[in-house]
């Protein structure tokens, strides 16, 4: 247990150490199928090869309104006999002139603490900024440097660190993305652009086997070092094949349900309700595929990790 609370408090300092602007990361209704989106460690936590595809369309109908593909692919793995897992998280986000995307490949290392299971995990890759059209300037700040005339594109490193720790029914996970904090500055002399992001997240599944109902709450608070923004959700499982609840984040309430077929398939799906006056509603789609590849054993339903 010594070991488990001297990794976490090696991530946690980090959030205490240089601030910087605050830029949230893309965020999703759907927490624990996104958790290796920014949390490495739990790359091949599925006994299984797992691809995610997910669509997030935030204030539908706004125009230039944020719009967000994710795909994540990873599997368990061995290492000269040391169990782990690998896997690759990219993600494509707009909203307005902006345009932001993230490769990173994955990997993380599996252990027993106690009568739990630790996941330790790192990923790297690449980041690309980039804004396109052409701003006008009022006419009082003509010729302002900060203010650009044309579209800008920047690639840099990026790299994210994780950790997980799940013991019977809680799960409890710490993760920081960004870093390295890239310095990616469309404009000389300012700040990193992109921002450290850190991840909290936890969930416990209530077991009510008698009804075939498992009901898990979730909690993810996220933090740039500047400001905080606190996700919850609350999913009712029904016989391992259909599941619903409800999610929330500040300025947006959202329905979720989904349902899982035969062969590793599981398909998602959202629809929130915005709290301001700029747009009726976002929506959120994902389709999962998990499959076994150890061929010695004969196809059967995928039972998903999400219920334990």
């Amino acid at each position: 247990m010594k070991k488990l609370k001297y990794l976490f408090s090696i991530l946690i300092v980090l959030i205490f150490v240089e601030l910087a602007h605050a830029q949230f990361n893309p965020q999703f209704s759907f927490l624990q199928t996104t958790l290796s989106y920014h949390n490495p460690a739990y790359v091949g936590y599925n006994q299984g090869i797992c691809a995610t595809a997910l669509n997030r369309n935030q204030w539908v109908g706004f125009e230039g309104a944020p719009q967000t593909t994710v795909f994540l692919l990873n599997s368990p793995i061995k290492v000269i006999g040391i169990p782990g897992g690998i896997g690759i998280s990219l993600y494509d986000d707009k909203a307005g002139l902006s345009h932001n995307f993230n490769l990173k490949a994955q990997y993380s290392y599996h252990t027993f603490l106690g009568s739990g299971q630790l996941g330790i995990g790192g990923g790297i890759g690449l980041v690309n900024l980039s804004y396109s059209g052409e701003w006008i300037a009022p006419e009082s700040a003509a010729g302002d440097a900060s203010i650009p005339s044309t579209g800008e594109n920047r690639m840099a490193l990026d790299a994210q660190l994780g950790i997980y720790y799940i013991k019977n029914n809680l799960k409890i996970a710490f993760s920081s993305d960004h870093i390295n904090q890239a310095n990616i500055n469309f404009i000389d002399k300012n700040p990193p652009y992109l921002a450290r992001h850190y991840y909290l997240y936890s969930s416990y599944m209530f077991d009510l086997s008698a009804l075939s109902i498992n009901i898990q709450p979730e909690l993810l608070i996220v933090s740039d070092g500047a400001s905080i923004q606190v996700n919850t959700n609350i999913i009712a499982d029904y016989n391992n094949k259909f599941f619903g609840g409800f999610s929330y984040k500040i300025g947006d309430i959202a329905a979720l349900a989904g349902i899982r077929l035969l062969d590793g398939i599981e398909i998602g799906i959202t629809y929130g309700i915005a709290s301001n006056k700029i747009s009726k509603f976002s929506s959120e789609v994902y389709f999962k595929y998990c499959f076994d590849f150890q061929k010695d054993k004969k196809p059967s339903n995928y039972k998903s990790v999400r219920f334990l």
